[in-house]
């Protein structure tokens, strides 16, 4: 009997050294974390392909093994078939989430996503993240500051005011401005916002540049209608998100075809807010791209999974933009291109 409790002891004391409780330590801080991605958009959109890509790049890179689940909650979509159609579909989401006993973490990523499942997924003994969405945070009506113990995430702010200043750099002479997008969520949003920086710094030296009237339609034969009017009456045009718009069969057109459209009617430049802008024949912009965002949001994940608490986790603004012109939209408009934006500036040409 002596020499079972002799036994005990000594393995009781192998298993409890320092180095063993470290090693103990270090398998649990390596076992593959698992995260749930839930997209706002289908699966083949550019957006939810970099975010993706994001989320990939930099759990490729890290000693914590990540393995991510993408799901694709497309709003717009579901709203167009039914409200009933997006309320089973939100259902069946959150049962499915609930159901999986070994998930560490869910990310979710855009407004439309977002505003539907926030306050759901709050409910859960889950850390959750978000990214991509297009207020500030004291808009986000679902977050509260009792919620930062189990929620953070990155914001998709666009930076207004620079990039009026680039498209008065490009062409001095530019007066007036409207913006023309489409109805989703997202376009609403950013319309509000560019709405809302011209209106408060009208006489800023960021511009002078007056804003004239906001076109928000989801119908393209309303684009084809209302795009060369704006052309006429205006110095320049804001297309902030030129997804979601429907044809006449309500299949969403290709942003390429928006792109090719608006410069067959259009004798004046376009600015955008997202990286599609330029490769599809706008002219400008300081965009945001969707692997920025991801790449941001993992990088916040990964702190979680190496033990920082969420509420140390700041929310933060989107780090990265590229300023774009796109090369050929500018030689078609015969707009000379000062030499200093030639060092810095990522230049886009047509295929």
């Amino acid at each position: 009997m002596k020499i079972l409790f002799a036994v005990f002891l000594f393995i009781f004391w192998m298993t409890n050294t320092p180095a063993a409780l470290a090693q103990s330590q270090h398998k649990f801080a390596t076992a593959e974390k698992s995260l749930l991605v839930i997209h706002s958009y289908s699966e083949k959109s550019p957006w939810t392909q970099g975010i993706n890509s994001g989320l990939r790049e930099i759990f490729s890179q890290s000693s914590i093994s990540v393995r991510f689940e993408p799901r694709y909650f497309f709003v717009d979509n579901l709203k167009r078939d039914s409200q009933l159609a997006l309320s089973n579909a939100k259902k069946a989401l959150l049962a499915e989430i609930r159901s999986q006993k070994q998930l560490n973490a869910v990310l979710v990523c855009d407004d439309e996503a977002a505003d539907e499942l926030m306050l759901s997924l709050k409910s859960l003994p889950l850390p959750v993240f978000f990214t991509g969405t297009n207020r500030p945070e004291e808009k986000l009506t679902w977050l509260t500051s009792a919620d930062r113990s189990h929620v953070t995430g990155v914001l998709e702010v666009y930076p207004i005011l620079e990039t009026l200043k680039l498209l008065k750099r490009l062409k001095p002479d530019v007066r007036r401005v409207s913006i023309l997008s489409s109805k989703s969520q997202s376009s609403i949003l950013a319309a509000d916002l560019i709405q809302q920086q011209m209106k408060k710094h009208i006489n800023a030296d960021a511009s002078g540049i007056k804003l004239g009237t906001t076109s928000l339609t989801s119908r393209f034969s309303d684009w084809k209608k209302s795009a060369p009017l704006l052309g006429k009456q205006n110095d320049a045009l804001w297309i902030p998100v030129p997804y979601e718009v429907l044809d006449d069969n309500n299949r969403e057109v290709p942003p390429e075809e928006i792109g090719a459209f608006l410069r067959s009617v259009l004798n004046i430049p376009t600015i955008g807010i997202i990286s599609i802008h330029t490769r599809i024949g706008l002219l400008a912009g300081i965009n945001v791209e969707g692997k920025s965002l991801g790449k941001q949001s993992a990088e916040q994940i990964l702190r979680y999974f190496s033990g920082e608490k969420i509420e140390q986790i700041a929310i933060e603004n989107v780090r990265l933009m590229t300023l774009e012109i796109n090369e050929t939209e500018a030689k078609r408009l015969h707009l000379s291109i000062p030499h200093d934006l030639l060092g810095f500036a990522h230049f886009v040409k047509d295929n």
